[in-house]
């Protein structure tokens, strides 16, 4: 069946696929919040704003986070839709979609799905990292309320 139609069956398996992996995104956001209500509680807790320059550094990291967990979240969604459209649209239609309300360029539209693959780990991979790095800006703090060197 042509893309224009709905999608092959095994790029929608490679869908499925995808969906399951970034759905676990969920689960790197849940950590990230809790860190940051962690912060949230040291920030107001702060006896000085000396004090609170940790705390504000881990909730901007944890803001960068969020906005990685909610597209990576909308594109585990995207995918699942890809992944169980029998017939329909296909991606052309979803391309179609998603320029007219705003979400994705022109340029982009008409890709095949394993560049989107692609992106969307990668995607993925910065909201590791951008955990990461609150996980590091947490320690900082920690050791640097602390006293310790």
């Amino acid at each position: 069946m042509p893309a224009e139609n709905g999608p092959f069956p095994e790029d929608r398996a490679a869908a499925a696929t995808i969906a399951d992996l970034l759905e676990g995104g969920w689960a790197i956001h849940l950590f990230s919040a809790a860190l940051s209500a962690g912060a949230m509680a040291a920030l107001l807790l702060a006896p000085s704003w000396q004090a609170a320059i940790g705390p504000v550094a881990v909730l901007l990291a944890g803001l960068v986070e969020t906005w990685m967990a909610l597209r990576v979240r909308f594109d585990a969604r995207c995918f699942r839709r890809i992944a169980e459209a029998a017939d329909g649209p296909g991606l052309a239609g979803f391309d179609a979609a998603l320029c007219r309300l705003g979400l994705m360029p022109e340029s982009k539209a008409g890709r095949p799905l394993a560049p989107r693959i692609a992106g969307a780990r990668r995607l993925l991979a910065r909201q590791s990292i951008a955990l990461l790095a609150q996980i590091g800006l947490a320690v900082l703090a920690v050791l640097a309320f602390s006293g310790r060197p």
